[in-house]
């Protein structure tokens, strides 16, 4: 059985009416001790119209799989496109932090940028980016933060909903 997707908010293929055909792989465990997740047992194809459901309720879809399995991380393979969705802290943090599989590509920070403005995550130069993750690594320190934790997954929930409430519409 399938419990999760995770898809672009574009589609895959083209706006005519097509198949989608995916399958994915769940774990509970952090994405940093395996590679590559491994699979999830029975797990069955979808099949349909993937690209003609809206993103709201793909998302929704997705949260709803995250809260009833509480896995951690799922592997997709989209029409040859492999993904790996992760939501836990520490996973995004270890792809993060590990050169070799998430490097500062110059085509990849400009989508990154697009999304996350420009700042230290997107900073090209390394002696910007230095100076930069000087100035902030004092106040993100976990002694710092460890408490705000709870106010930051409540914020995030409410941004989400609100989201979702206005898919299809201007924001």
């Amino acid at each position: 059985m399938l419990r999760s997707v995770h898809l672009r908010s574009r589609p895959a293929c083209s706006r005519r009416l097509s198949t989608v055909a995916l399958s994915g792989r769940t774990t509970s465990t952090p994405a940093a001790q395996y590679e590559p997740v491994p699979a999830f047992r029975d797990g069955l194809p979808y099949i349909g119209v993937l690209h003609r459901t809206p993103v709201d309720q793909l998302v929704s879809f997705i949260e709803q799989e995250f809260a009833e399995t509480g896995v951690r991380c799922l592997d997709l393979e989209v029409f040859g496109s492999h993904a790996v969705h992760t939501r836990h802290p520490e996973d995004v943090g270890s792809v993060l932090r590990n050169s070799t599989t998430w490097s500062k590509a110059p085509l990849t920070f400009k989508r990154l940028d697009r999304w996350l403005g420009e700042g230290l995550i997107t900073e090209l130069d390394a002696s910007r980016h230095a100076a930069a993750r000087d100035v902030l690594a004092p106040a993100f320190r976990a002694q710092s933060v460890k408490d705000l934790v709870p106010l930051f997954a409540d914020v995030a929930q409410t941004l989400a909903a609100l989201l979702l409430r206005q898919a299809g519409s201007t924001i």
